[in-house]
């Protein structure tokens, strides 16, 4: 991508720190390996709440040095509602913006119950242990629950991540890339294969009819 466009790299901030993606994504799979699953939903907040917050900020600030954009964070509202709701998602429909928003908040309210210590949190870990149900001795229920979670999160930072490279290079990524990994499972995923489904107008799919994404 460099390469493309240096200041693409350079100064998208989205693009500029991967490596706090990457950390939390390394930490995730040691911690739900391990049966941590507090601190996972913690990781999976941060990647939630800084994807979105990067992706804003990238989109209210589209010709500024990476300097300017990280002090616009600090410029960012306090309720990550209002964060949330101002981010643009062109390769959209309208009916999926809004299920987007939703999915993004409900997952944020979720996360949250674990990022402080609360009374409704600490009655509910003092059940778990009267049923046996300790640190580290999670249930199968609660390890494929935590997994359904995870990937959903995922989900929602591809896109956020596509978008924010803009649609002309995330299409690009769609046809000449991605469409060749038939494996790759967010081909699969709620989000990730709508905004693919808006790349089914390039010639590069119209001439396969194998590598549409409503196939």
């Amino acid at each position: 991508m460099a390469t493309r466009s240096k200041k693409l790299a350079d100064d998208t901030l989205f693009i500029r720190m991967t490596d706090y993606f990457l950390q939390s994504t390394i930490a995730i799979n040691f911690l739900v390996n391990n049966g941590l699953l507090g601190p996972t939903k913690r990781e999976l907040r941060f990647i939630l709440e800084t994807g979105i917050k990067f992706l804003v900020t990238d989109q209210a600030l589209p010709g500024a040095g990476i300097e300017e954009k990280n002090q616009h964070l600090s410029a960012l509202p306090d309720r990550f509602r209002e964060t949330g709701e101002a981010v643009e998602l062109p390769g959209f429909t309208d009916p999926i913006k809004l299920d987007f928003r939703t999915a993004v908040l409900n997952l944020y309210g979720s996360l949250t119950t674990m990022v402080h210590a609360s009374q409704a949190q600490v009655a509910s870990d003092l059940q778990k242990f009267q049923q046996g149900i300790h640190f580290g001795f999670e249930t199968i229920s609660q390890v494929n629950r935590i997994n359904s979670v995870c990937l959903e999160v995922f989900d929602i930072a591809v896109v956020l991540a596509l978008h924010s490279i803009g649609l002309g290079l995330a299409g690009d990524i769609f046809v000449t890339v991605l469409d060749d990994e038939p494996k790759w499972i967010f081909h699969n995923t709620r989000f990730t294969k709508e905004l693919s489904r808006h790349f089914d107008y390039k010639v590069e799919r119209r001439q396969s009819p194998k590598r549409t994404s409503s196939e």
